[in-house]
Formats: C-alpha cells, structure tokens, sequence
C-alpha cells in the first residue's frame, strides 16, 4: 500500500474541513459556527484551516462555488438527454422538483450574501457564467422564444423558484409545476402568442 502525496493528503484535509463546515452551517447556522467548531468536527487544528481557507466566509463562498459546479453539469447532462423542447421543460421542472425539497443550498446563499453582499467572493459572476452555459443549452431548444430574457435570466427566474420562499414549500405551491409554467411561458411567448 502507498502512502498517499502531499496533494493527496491536502485535498482529503480540505475536503473534511468543507464537509465539517457544511454539516454544522446546516444545523448551527453560519453565524453560530466557529472555525473551532469546524476544526473539531474535522479532526484538525486551526492551522490545518488556515492552510486552506483564510476565513470562515472563505470557506461559505468554496461551499456555494462547489454547490454550483455541481449542479451545472448534472444540469446539463438532463438537457443533453433530451430531444425535444417539452423533454428539456420536464426535466427542468423535475429537477425543481426534487431541489426544491431540501432547502440547504438556499440557507448557504443568503448567508453568503448576508456576510459579503452582492460581491461575496465573485459569486455573482459564478452564478451568470453557470445560469449562462445552462440557460444556452435550454434555449437551443426554443429558437423562437421570446428574446426579452437572456438565457442567464431564464435559469435565474428557475433558480428562483427552486430554492426561494415558493420552493420551500412555505406558500403550499408546487415549485416544480410554477418551473414548468414559467419556462413555457417564457419559452414558447412567440409561438403561441402570434396573431
């Protein structure tokens, strides 16, 4: 058996300081956390941290970061299995579904905006840049669409309803049944409002 290199050891040590980060951000809150809570749960000590993040904001903005490249490609991969505009608004509008049912990635979002505003570690250039290459794959389906949203816009309103107040479940609505309407609507403006 090999011993695992110093980049092998210095991704496992960053990977459970992140895992540690997340499971107490999820049940303490952001605010309630301390590096030394962190630490703990790891495994580590504060040096061990600091290696790796300069601060517990840091350690937010690398979460939601991961929490998007995540996402996209799973994005991507149920759009490229589709071969029609209806297939890509299901599979749009099951994937609200199902994230909409966990709330988790909202809460780390408002806290990353809550700690750095609009700014928070270039967050706001992540998200157009992913919501981009995202809503680029949805809208080939759709040459006719209404053009007034950009294809950034068009994940944003779904993003929106995935893990804003409707995807919570707090207005009893059905976040993945109001994706698929408003995807429609948008999508299809100029087919099916023509005189």
């Amino acid at each position: 058996m090999t011993r695992p290199t110093r980049t092998e050891t210095a991704a496992a040590t960053r990977t459970a300081l992140l895992a540690a980060a997340t499971a107490l951000f999820m049940k303490e809150g952001f605010a309630h956390t301390t590096i030394n809570a962190i630490v703990r749960e790891a495994g580590f000590t504060r040096g061990a941290f600091y290696a790796h993040f300069t601060s517990k904001d840091e350690v937010l903005v690398c979460l939601v970061t991961e929490l998007a490249d995540e996402a996209t490609p799973r994005l991507l991969k149920l759009i490229a299995a589709c071969t029609t505009g209806d297939q890509v608004i299901a599979a749009i509008s099951g994937w609200v579904a199902e994230r909409s049912k966990s709330q988790d990635v909202a809460l780390l979002i408002l806290e990353a905006v809550r700690i750095g505003g609009l700014a928070t570690g270039g967050l706001p250039a992540l998200f157009a840049a992913r919501w981009g290459e995202v809503g680029e794959a949805i809208t080939a389906f759709f040459p006719d669409r209404d053009l007034t949203l950009r294809p950034d816009e068009i994940v944003a309103i779904v993003v929106g309803l995935t893990y804003g107040p409707v995807g919570s479940g707090l207005t009893g609505h059905d976040a993945g049944r109001l994706a698929s309407g408003a995807l429609r609507a948008v999508l299809t403006r100029a087919r099916t409002h023509t005189l």
